[in-house]
């Protein structure tokens, strides 16, 4: 039977395990300072000054969604939430 316990792991503790170190998608890396922003209905889409950042979708008053991957050719049209 597979083990199903786990450790809490405060927020400011946290560290990825990457499976490919060199990989940047991998690494937490910061994202730089936010220069614009655009809001289409609940969703933000912030931009850096080198790529495109975060986004940020409300889905109620108590829920909201970040997204944001490390590669500037990433479509956050694609839905890829599980």
């Amino acid at each position: 039977m597979a083990d199903t316990s786990f450790q809490f792991v405060k927020p400011k503790d946290f560290t990825p395990n990457p499976k490919d170190p060199g990989d940047p998608a991998q690494v937490w890396q910061t994202i730089g300072e936010i220069v614009t922003y655009n809001q289409t209905g609940d969703i933000f889409s912030l931009t850096t000054s080198t790529r495109p950042g975060p986004v940020i979708s409300f889905l109620s008053k108590n829920a909201f969604r970040v997204r944001f991957s490390p590669d500037p050719n990433f479509d956050y049209s694609q839905y890829q939430s599980y």
